[in-house]
């Protein structure tokens, strides 16, 4: 995945995410919120590769991971079809 604001490729371990189906979205596909390895916590969006050339893509973010997702849930409503399991490394 490439972050967004730099364009680098982030290579940090995911340690926790839980996920969420877009399908309402024509843009996104999924989003997760992710906890890396070194503590940071990340959206990254699965974008509609007919409409991207970065499928993947991420931002950083300065809140708790709880936080993010309940962020995600309320602005993400209207396009959320499935919440996934929350996964542990």
């Amino acid at each position: 995945m490439k972050d967004w604001e730099t364009g680098k490729v982030v290579l940090e371990k995911v340690v926790r995410r839980k996920g969420f189906v877009l399908g309402k979205s024509s843009h996104l596909r999924k989003q997760y919120v992710a906890e890396m390895a070194n503590g940071d916590i990340r959206t990254i969006s699965v974008r509609n590769p007919a409409l991207y050339d970065v499928r993947v893509s991420s931002h950083k973010l300065a809140c708790s991971f709880e936080t993010v997702v309940g962020l995600v849930r309320v602005m993400e409503a209207k396009f959320i079809t499935a919440e996934l399991p929350e996964v542990s490394a």
